[in-house]
This record gives C-alpha cells, sequence and structure tokens, in this order.
C-alpha cells in the first residue's frame, strides 16, 4: 500500500470513529456534574432566542415579541433550570 493510500485509510478510520462515538450521545452513566453545568453556561448567550446567562444566577431571554426575566441553575445531577416570566 503508498503511503498516501495508508495516510487515507487512516484518516477514513479516524473519522469513522469519531463519527460512531458522536452518534452514541452522552454517556449516561458519568453524566455531566452541576458544578460543570454551571461553569459552562455561566457568562453565555445562546443567540437563537437571545438567551442570557449570567454569572449570579439571573436569566434574560427575548423570544420574538417577548422578554423574559428571572433566574437558572444547574442542578446536582447536572440539569440546566431556568424560571423566567
Amino acid at each position: 500500500m503508498a503511503p498516501l493510500s495508508k495516510l487515507t485509510a487512516l484518516v477514513v478510520a479516524a473519522a469513522l470513529t469519531a463519527t460512531s462515538a458522536i452518534a452514541a450521545g452522552p454517556d449516561r452513566k458519568k453524566p455531566v456534574s452541576g458544578q460543570t453545568i454551571a461553569e459552562l453556561y455561566s457568562g453565555t448567550t445562546w443567540t437563537k432566542g437571545g438567551s442570557y446567562w449570567g454569572p449570579d444566577g439571573s436569566f434574560q431571554a427575548i423570544w420574538e415579541d417577548s422578554v423574559g426575566l428571572g433566574k437558572w441553575y444547574a442542578t446536582s445531577k447536572g440539569y440546566l433550570c431556568y424560571e423566567a416570566t
């Protein structure tokens, strides 16, 4: 097998491995912690809908003609929750 063919085969094998890992989804035996969720979302904005997850737990969102204000938090089981009016 030529060196280029070996490299191509390696790249294809790596891509297939990565694709199958992504398709398998999250590891349900080892869920993400609430602390990790809080670190991931704190101070970030979702552009679709315009949601902001403040570092102080405040939550703000704009969706179409509506505005929502409230709070957000992550549970010990790794769930992201928010309450807004």
